[in-house]
């Protein structure tokens, strides 16, 4: 679905900033912050579907 959704160039800079964040959590062995990486993308994921609704 989101391969086919409308992004913006701001808005693929900034899952790009989270998903590299979350490389780096992951490969510091930092779990808390890799949580919260993950909180905070799935949480603006799923505003942005919302909004498509």
């Amino acid at each position: 679905m989101l391969q086919n959704a409308p992004h913006s160039k701001a808005q693929r800079i900034h899952s790009s900033q989270q998903h590299q964040a979350l490389v780096w959590a992951i490969q510091e062995r930092d779990s808390d912050r890799a949580r919260e990486v993950m909180k905070e993308h799935v949480l603006a994921t799923s505003s942005y579907l919302k909004g498509l609704l």
